[in-house]
């Protein structure tokens, strides 16, 4: 855990990369990096549901999310003005999303579960919970 001079009461993490379906994302291991101004970072907020991510950051994941969801029906994105991308997945027998790990520093690796990163938004109907936020990332 890392702490934030200028904002004491978050804890944050040594976020290096993420992978979706093991293929890691190519993204600078700086942009989760906690600046010297203190500004950036990844920091662990408890009392969300949803992952934020840097845009950059956000955009890859999603792009490679829908690719290899490919399984799934076609993602919609007009649910919701909150989550970005959403399946239908009532009637389907057996469901296989997009693994998501976040890689951390000193090699250790987070394989999420799916009900860490889908949530269900309706009946039937499932949300990516990952959005983009331009300053702080949350995990």
């Amino acid at each position: 855990m890392i702490r934030n001079e200028k904002t004491r009461m978050y804890f944050y993490v040594r976020l290096t990369r993420i992978s979706v379906s093991d293929q890691l994302l190519p993204v600078l291991r700086a942009i989760f990096e906690l600046q010297e101004d203190s500004n950036g970072g990844v920091l662990i907020d408890s009392g969300t549901h949803v992952t934020r991510l840097a845009i950059a950051v956000f955009e890859l994941f999603h792009d490679s999310f829908v690719q290899k969801a490919e399984n799934l029906s076609t993602p919609t994105t007009e649910v919701s003005s909150f989550l970005y991308t959403c399946y239908y997945l009532s009637g389907m027998d057996t469901v296989s999303v997009p693994t998501v790990s976040f890689h951390f520093a000193g090699d250790k690796i987070v394989n999420l579960l799916p009900l860490n990163y889908m949530l269900q938004y309706k009946t039937g109907l499932y949300c990516v919970g990952v959005r983009f936020r331009n300053i702080i990332k949350y995990i």
